[in-house]
């Protein structure tokens, strides 16, 4: 991707992840890189595959629910074990369940935080990519969210030669004889 043909750019970060998505001419580029592993990546979408039509979601982060539930189950299971007979047994399985309840309960309170989303389909009804706007600005994101409808609808032009290239006139059905 040349920097040239990049119509407009909007960054955003969440949790580890910063997250780039650039609209050129022919398609939408979402570049990431995990800042604790060094992870890059890029995937490219052609214009001509994606919907116009953009969704906003507002939802709670992947897994925080699993974690809470994971975190209520040990530390519940750390208290019963401590007031119980086994703990005399087994002296260092009730601090180990609770440092695992904790562990799980940081972790879910972390992710239970109010999520917004600029959600891009594809033609075919499929996700193609998931915008957050987690730390992006504002006037940046609806700016690319605008441009972004723009050159859909520019790409999905059709004019009527175009048409018939693609679909040929059909004849009529021959009388049977």
């Amino acid at each position: 991707m040349e920097e040239d043909n990049v119509i407009c750019t909007v960054r955003a970060k969440r949790d580890l992840l910063r997250h780039t998505f650039s609209l050129t001419p022919d398609c939408l580029v979402w570049e990431w890189i995990s800042l604790g592993k060094g992870r890059k990546g890029r995937k490219i979408f052609p214009l001509n595959t994606l919907s116009p039509r953009l969704n906003h979601r507002s939802e709670f982060a992947h897994g925080s629910f699993q974690c809470l539930r994971k975190a209520v189950l040990f530390l519940g299971l750390a208290i019963c074990l401590w007031f119980s007979e086994l703990n005399r047994q087994i002296p260092l399985l009730a601090p180990f369940l609770l440092v695992l309840g904790s562990r799980y309960l940081i972790i879910g309170l972390h992710r239970f935080r109010h999520h917004n989303w600029t959600v891009i389909d594809k033609k075919s009804g499929e996700r193609a990519l998931l915008i957050p706007h987690t730390r992006a600005n504002g006037e940046e994101l609806a700016t690319f969210e605008k441009e972004y409808v723009d050159m859909i609808n520019k790409h999905q032009r059709v004019t009527p030669n175009q048409a018939l290239q693609r679909d040929p006139p059909r004849r009529a059905a021959e009388p049977e004889r």
